[in-house]
Formats: structure tokens, C-alpha cells, sequence
């Protein structure tokens, strides 16, 4: 999708957002997240969760609305990464990526909508997928644009990713964990020790 229009893709997020064109001018906010990303599913699913509190071209306004927020900084993971002695400084941290099922995108954390006095998600908590491994002969790695094509993600050749996501949406999800579609496989190790936090925090993992 080419970024250079940004009035058509203002025009396309009005259409599915059903909002009026004229109504709030988000062009700002457009900006930030385009300079970020050129998939329209992704600019949808960084814009969606802040859509209706938009009211100015600036975002300074708006509780941790960042367009510009990466997934890759172990900073917060790790307060010690001598090599072969990896030290986890906080084991409460949420996922770095969730799966927005609405935009069909992997999309960081950060980008849901928080409330401004306690913080807390103003989202529903994303559900977890708990992945079951089969043998090798019984998966394929596919590439995806879920994820922006960055890592393969190993799946059972007896399903798709299409049709977890759309068991997830008929159950009720907006938002979902799957491990092996969230993570890289170099995270794995600064990861795992985290992995727990985010199935206490939802309800109940979904196998």
C-alpha cells in the first residue's frame, strides 16, 4: 500500500471505522503511524484501539498512544545479559506482541489503549492460545503477512492460522496470544520466564 497517500487511507479507516470524514481530523495521528508501517492491516490495528478519543492532530493528549513503539527492546526484559547468565528483572511483563484479530495482524503490546489514571487496559486482556507441538512431518512453516512476514510461524498442517482466527472471533476474542505467530525464536530464551505472567493474566489459556 503505497504511504504516500494518506487522505485515501484516512478515507478507507473512516469507511471501517463507520465515522464521518469530516467529523475529527486524525491526520496527524495517520502520519505517525504510516511512518511506521505501509500495511493497511497494521495501520489499522495501531489506529483502531484510539480511534474515538482523537481530537487533535497531536497525541500528546492521549494516555500511551505511541505509533512509533518497537517490540524488539529487551531493555525492560533483562537487567543483566552476560553471555551464558541471562537474568530476568521482571517476570510480570505482558507479551511484546499480540494478535489483533479484527485486523488480522501482529501488532506490539503498547499499542492498546490504556486508561490515563490507573493505566489499565481499556481493552479486553488478549486470550492465549496454548500451541500444541506435533511431530515434523505433521507441521509446516508458513510465512504470513499476520506477522508482517518476519519469522515463519510453525503450524499443524490439519488447520490454518485463518481458521484459529476465526474460531478466536466466534468465541468472543479481539485479542490473542499464540506463541509461536508473537514470538521469534530468539526471544524464546529472554521470553519463556515471562510466558506464565500472560496466562494469569487472562482467564483461561485456549488449546
Amino acid at each position: 500500500m503505497p504511504c504516500t497517500n494518506i487522505l485515501d487511507i484516512l478515507r478507507r479507516l473512516n469507511i471501517l471505522m463507520r465515522t464521518e470524514p469530516e467529523a475529527v481530523d486524525r491526520y496527524g495521528y495517520l502520519e505517525r503511524v504510516v511512518a511506521v508501517s505501509c500495511d493497511f492491516g497494521e495501520v489499522y490495528a495501531r489506529m483502531r484501539p484510539w480511534w474515538d478519543v482523537m481530537r487533535e492532530p497531536h497525541e500528546s493528549h492521549i494516555y500511551g498512544f505511541d505509533a512509533s513503539r518497537s517490540t524488539n527492546d529487551d531493555s525492560r526484559r533483562l537487567t543483566d545479559s552476560r553471555i551464558g547468565d541471562l537474568h530476568v528483572g521482571k517476570p510480570n511483563l505482558p507479551p511484546r506482541r499480540v494478535w489483533d484479530l479484527y485486523s488480522n495482524r501482529v501488532v506490539p503490546f503498547s499499542v492498546l489503549r490504556r486508561d490515563a489514571s490507573s493505566g489499565t487496559l481499556n481493552v479486553p486482556y488478549p486470550w492465549t492460545v496454548s500451541h500444541s507441538w506435533v511431530a515434523d512431518d505433521d507441521r509446516v512453516d508458513v510465512w504470513t503477512n499476520i506477522n508482517g512476514r518476519r519469522w515463519p510461524v510453525p503450524i499443524p498442517r490439519a488447520t490454518t492460522l485463518e481458521h484459529v482466527r476465526v474460531e478466536l472471533l466466534n468465541m468472543g476474542a479481539e485479542y490473542a496470544w499464540l506463541d509461536v505467530l508473537c514470538l521469534r525464536l530468539k526471544e524464546w530464551e529472554v521470553d519463556v520466564p515471562t510466558i506464565g505472567h500472560i496466562y494469569r493474566e487472562e482467564d483461561g489459556p485456549t488449546r
